[in-house]
């Protein structure tokens, strides 16, 4: 619709399911069974992504190492999460050692996605994210800020049910929203319905 997306989000609801997806255009089905319980939080507003990109891009011809590191970093702690929700042959929940692997994962995104934020002013952190990710990366949360920042959604995930209960009650005492979401095994399907 904007034009500048990356369309994870539309080749998420083709396919549904939990994917992975690349800028060249792979699709990689990952196993959702794996994912810890987790829940997403509104911020009240949204954010404009067709901006954000605009100044992404900018940085990126200002400072192409740092620029770089970015995308490196950000890279590695990917793997690792498709690594660890690839395992199709793990049909139940994560264990200890792989929700320690996830959660390192996402509180490094995020905390490279921070850094980011700060010498390219794309913002990405306004004040309300800013606490959304300090409340959502205490142990035993971790959490990261959805498409473009500036507003808009934070999703974060939970070691067990009882903690993400806990966690959406942090939620709620700082403003956030939580949004009834999950994940949809069925991509986009289309009915024939009777107009009788």
């Amino acid at each position: 619709v904007q034009g500048s997306g990356s369309g994870a989000d539309v080749a998420a609801s083709v396919y549904g399911g939990l994917i992975a997806s690349t800028c060249q255009g792979g699709i990689e089905q990952l196993n959702p069974r794996r994912l810890p319980p987790f829940a997403v939080g509104y911020t009240g507003f949204g954010g404009k992504t067709g901006g954000a990109v605009a100044r992404f891009l900018g940085y990126q011809q200002r400072m192409p190492e740092h620029f770089e590191d970015f995308v490196t970093g950000s890279a590695h702690w990917v793997e690792r999460l498709v690594s660890i929700l690839s395992m199709t042959e793990v049909q139940g929940p994560m264990h200890f050692d792989d929700w320690y692997d996830f959660s390192e994962a996402i509180r490094e995104n995020q905390r490279l996605l921070e850094e980011l934020d700060g010498p390219a002013r794309i913002g990405i952190m306004v004040p309300e994210l800013k606490l959304f990710s300090f409340v959502s990366n205490l142990p035993p949360f971790c959490g990261k800020v959805s498409g473009a920042g500036g507003g808009d959604c934070g999703i974060g995930f939970a070691e067990n049910p009882h903690a993400l209960k806990t966690l959406i009650k942090k939620w709620q005492g700082i403003g956030m929203t939580p949004l009834a979401l999950g994940i949809s095994e069925n991509g986009i399907h289309v009915e024939a319905v009777s107009p009788w």
